[in-house]
């Protein structure tokens, strides 16, 4: 007897929705390690929130469903999954969001280490710029005073205005 449209039975339509229901979910759960795994052990959606919720969302199922008795084998496995995931540490929007500033505080102290570098070389190329004036200016003021002791140029304290 053929309860439901295209001529199966009710209890044969329910189980093929529920095989459906939980293959969508599982497949769900696989994506999101993997997209976790690629991310660097962050989940990259939902401010980094992962909750069943969120597993429904992305396996187009109300959470609702996941309530029911038909599915609570389905729920088990999320649950065991997302409690296998925050002993991993990756669960929470505060671990997200802890993890997110400890990056950019460790881009932040690489930008500054580089910066600190590049000075400290422009500071040694600049201090011994200084040194070879400083050398000229001894060879200048060496210069000019073995012409004046030759009697070759008045010094300009020697020169009075009229």
């Amino acid at each position: 007897m053929t309860d439901h449209a295209g001529g199966q039975s009710l209890a044969e339509h329910q189980r093929l929705r529920k095989k459906a229901t939980t293959e969508s979910v599982l497949s769900t759960l696989r994506m999101i390690e993997a997209e976790i795994e690629s991310n660097g052990g962050l989940y990259p959606e939902n401010h980094g929130r992962i909750n069943i919720v969120e597993v429904c969302r992305r396996a187009d199922v109300r959470p609702v469903t996941l309530r029911t008795p038909r599915h609570k084998d389905t729920k088990v496995i999320v649950e065991a999954w997302l409690t296998k995931l925050r002993k991993h540490g990756i669960i929470t929007s505060k671990t997200a969001a802890r993890k997110e500033a400890q990056v950019r505080k460790r881009r932040r102290l690489d930008h500054n280490e580089q910066a600190m570098r590049e000075m400290a070389a422009d500071q040694q190329k600049y201090l011994e710029e200084i040194r070879e004036l400083r050398r000229e200016i001894e060879a200048l003021k060496a210069q000019l005073v073995a012409a004046q002791t030759a009697d070759n140029v008045i010094g300009m304290a020697a020169r009075r205005l009229k």
